[in-house]
């Protein structure tokens, strides 16, 4: 039996807006953020791809990204990821493996000007034997700020439980990433710290919840009450 833990996190403002769905927030200009979404491929035996976009700051933009293989995409390394928005602004996707074709769909969210969010981004390297690691930030206002992580492996079974690892804010200066077990594998975990000022009129909640043994879904009850429209 085993227990599954999950980050969850809420932007409530941000990424609605960026979407144009929610109502304006005066105090910044949402409407210049744009929204770049495409598919792209990792080939048989390689094991990175790099794409272009339209992005010319990367402390301004994020990039949030999944993916599946086709038949002979099997092993932990061959089909986990990760995602990172590069200094030329391209994004580039890196897998541990390269056997079989890696489908990627990913979304950018790019909010130029300054006044809406920033993002810090970097790796943590967990070796075999290790259950987690940190790194060391620019100093972030916490209660405005939400972390996403993904992670390649040198995994060669189709377990990936000891390769996943959850990502969150240690303190205001430090991003920990942790994963279930200290396993065989070594893993890299790029992480993206966005923040957002608290002029932006944006709301954050992040916590970790826990799936129990056999359980499929979990509910969790929110700190503060958000609206859906």
């Amino acid at each position: 039996m085993t227990l599954l833990k999950l980050q969850y996190l809420l932007a409530i403002v941000a990424v609605l807006s960026a979407l144009g769905l929610a109502h304006p927030v005066a105090a910044a200009n949402w409407g210049n953020c744009s929204v770049e979404s495409s598919t792209t491929t990792i080939i048989y035996t390689a094991t990175t791809q790099i794409v272009p976009t339209t992005v010319t700051d990367i402390t301004q933009a994020f990039v949030i990204a999944s993916a599946t293989g086709d038949v002979d995409v099997r092993q932990t390394k061959d089909h986990l990821m990760t995602a990172e928005l590069l200094g030329t602004g391209n994004v580039e996707f890196t897998r541990g493996g390269n056997v079989g074709e890696l489908q990627i769909a990913y979304s950018i969210v790019y909010c130029p000007g300054g006044d809406k969010l920033t993002v810090q981004r970097g790796d943590i390297s967990l070796a075999a034997g290790v259950a987690s690691g940190t790194a060391v930030l620019t100093a972030v206002d916490t209660s405005y700020s939400l972390v996403t992580v993904t992670v390649s492996s040198d995994e060669t079974t189709t377990t990936d439980s000891s390769s996943l690892v959850t990502a969150a804010l240690q303190d205001a200066s430090t991003v920990v990433v942790q994963r279930a077990a200290a396993s065989t594998s070594n893993i890299t975990a790029h992480y993206q710290i966005i923040e957002f000022p608290g002029s932006a009129g944006v709301s954050v909640q992040t916590s970790e919840t826990t799936l129990s043994p056999y359980s499929a879904s979990t509910d969790v009850t929110l700190t503060t009450a958000v609206a859906t429209d």
